[in-house]
């Protein structure tokens, strides 16, 4: 419900303040806010790491839709249309392929789970690095 009520204000934001580009832009940024990077420590702090789980789950369907339905709206926005094979994209393909893993208890080798583990550290490790002035 949330999402459809951000799209609507979207919606109404460009045709209140006509653009004659980026339309969809606007729409898909005043939709899709970032509130993993600051609504996970927040809720970590509050409720535990249990909670995370619970807050990821919201976060499977904000890149669902993300992927499909942004993807959608900004090539509908810059080619006046799109086709159905660009929504399946490697975001889509990866929650697709985590949720079978997860629902059917299928664990992937040791190895994999640490690459996969490191690797998002470090992601997002790198991403708390803010550049400095001029950089």
């Amino acid at each position: 419900l949330g999402f459809a009520i951000y799209w609507l204000m979207g919606f109404l934001t460009v045709t209140v303040f006509p653009m004659k580009k980026d339309r969809g832009i606007t729409i898909l940024l005043m939709v899709f806010i970032n509130t993993v990077f600051l609504g996970f420590p927040i809720i970590e702090g509050l409720y535990g790491s249990e909670a995370i789980f619970a807050a990821s789950l919201s976060t499977i369907i904000f890149n669902v839709l993300l992927y499909t339905a942004g993807v959608a709206q900004l090539t509908k926005d810059s080619r006046g249309s799109f086709s159905f094979r660009e929504l399946l994209n490697a975001p889509v393909v990866a929650v697709l392929i985590s949720l079978i893993l997860f629902f059917t208890g299928i664990r992937v080798p040791v190895v994999i789970e640490e690459t996969i583990s490191t690797l998002s550290i470090i992601l997002f490790d790198g991403l708390l690095v803010v550049p400095e002035e001029g950089v």
